[in-house]
């Protein structure tokens, strides 16, 4: 009972620092291009216990852990993009989300990944990267930056246009579409 605890303690704490309080508007920055030889890379997680079923959104379960009941509502004014709008097939991609009505709100720890297909629809691919497996709502105040790291794709990572969904409170954000070379 005590280990559940702490890695429960430990995952909330991971997800409150991974939001950045900052209400300033964060810039986009160079990104460095971070081609890399995959088979470096510790084993995934989700090879060992299996892929999360990512077909549905999870619940909305998100404890406020900011000192605000003022917590955001209406999700009408988010803002949410990348650094650039076409990445090589092994980099890195940040996506930031903002709430330009600067209020606290829930924000799921793991990104969802889609990839257009050429039977012209969007197809939900599984992300499972390893620190956030067990992925759960954080408090987001105000802005953050969550990571696409593509080794932890469970399907084939290959060219295309792609675009990511944000979970912020019980709506459903988009990312700008990129392409992926």
């Amino acid at each position: 009972m005590r280990l559940s605890s702490f890695l429960i303690l430990l995952l909330i704490a991971a997800l409150v620092s991974s939001c950045n309080n900052s209400t300033e508007i964060i810039q986009p920055t160079e990104s460095i291009q971070t081609e890399r030889d995959l088979s470096n890379k510790i084993d995934r997680l989700c090879d060992k216990m299996g892929a999360p079923d990512q077909s549905t959104f999870p619940a909305y379960e998100w404890v406020n852990a900011s000192d605000t009941n003022d917590v955001e509502e209406e999700f009408d004014n988010m803002h949410v993009w990348l650094e650039k709008e076409t990445y090589m097939l092994n980099e890195v991609i940040k996506v930031h989300v903002k709430n330009n009505n600067e209020k606290p709100f829930g924000l799921f720890s793991v990104l969802f990944v889609e990839r257009y297909s050429k039977e012209d629809k969007w197809q939900r691919l599984t992300y499972a990267p390893n620190e956030y497996y067990y992925a759960s709502w954080g408090t987001c105040l105000g802005s953050s930056v969550l990571t696409y790291d593509p080794y932890y794709l469970v399907e084939k990572n290959e060219p295309g246009v792609y675009r990511f969904i944000l979970l912020c409170g019980g709506k459903h954000i988009y990312s700008p579409e990129i392409e992926i070379k």
